[in-house]
């Protein structure tokens, strides 16, 4: 028996690392995903990997910039699954300086998690209810501005976990969908840095990665940096009877100074 035996679960960003291993994780626990990301071609080679009879699984190109776009998403899952019962929205897009590079990143961490939400959470709320979890940063690095500070993207998966309880509890009167919040970088140090912006200064610098994750590592309970494999595994507790006390509520999966 896995923890989503039965259940289909969106994924969207499913081409990256992170969103791979979700799609992976929800297969391994009985589950049947449905692949979303930007390109459709490449979604279906990674379908093709990782559901290779093609029974358990979808793959559809979704613009979050659009409700329509994701509105046309969950109908096709409901349509070749019969219901949605929780959406993993992975997606989630590092900012730049300018005030452009900053409406396009909010626009995907809040209002992109806030379409796709307003989607799966009506189609998921006339299947009997569901789960929705939010990956997202922290606090995302940006690159050096003209002043030569660097700065960091405000705390979008909040924002938006905030914004589509709102949705749900006051415009579809929704019980039945619950809407977690799991930031998936958060920093190693007091400066809100998370580990990739430190193997994006050590290639700039000639240094080897690993010489300054090391002593990070060892400065931490645990000795070690949770990997997207991990972060899966926690996404699919969250989409599991195994977190149905909990609600509304924010998990660090990486938090370095965790102790178990």
């Amino acid at each position: 028996m896995g923890l989503l035996d039965g259940r289909v679960i969106l994924v969207t960003a499913s081409l990256t690392s992170l969103g791979r291993e979700v799609a992976r994780a929800v297969l391994r626990e009985g589950g049947c995903v449905a692949l979303s990301d930007t390109a459709a071609a490449p979604l279906e080679a990674i379908r093709r990997e990782l559901d290779p009879s093609l029974a358990r699984s979808t793959a559809s190109a979704i613009d979050l910039h659009e409700q329509a776009s994701c509105e046309a998403v969950v109908a096709q899952v409901v349509d070749v699954f019969g219901r949605l019962d929780g959406v993993a929205h992975v997606a989630h897009a590092s900012s730049g300086s300018t005030v452009t590079a900053w409406e396009r990143s909010s626009d995907v961490d809040i209002e992109g998690a806030l379409r796709v939400a307003k989607a799966g959470g009506t189609a998921m709320e006339r299947c009997g209810g569901g789960r929705i979890v939010m990956v997202g940063t922290e606090t995302v690095s940006t690159e050096t501005g003209d002043d030569g500070r660097r700065g960091s993207a405000p705390r979008g998966a909040q924002v938006a976990m905030r914004s589509t309880t709102h949705y749900l509890s006051k415009e579809t009167g929704s019980r039945s969908v619950r809407i977690d919040d799991l930031p998936g970088d958060v920093s190693p140090g007091d400066d809100g840095e998370g580990v990739g912006s430190y193997e994006g200064w050590t290639d700039d610098a000639g240094i080897l990665p690993d010489d300054v994750i090391r002593p990070v590592k060892l400065s931490i309970t645990l000795h070690r940096l949770a990997d997207d494999a991990d972060v899966a595994s926690t996404v699919v507790f969250f989409l599991s009877d195994l977190s149905t006390n909990v609600s509304g509520q924010t998990l660090y999966a990486r938090e370095p100074i965790a102790t178990a």
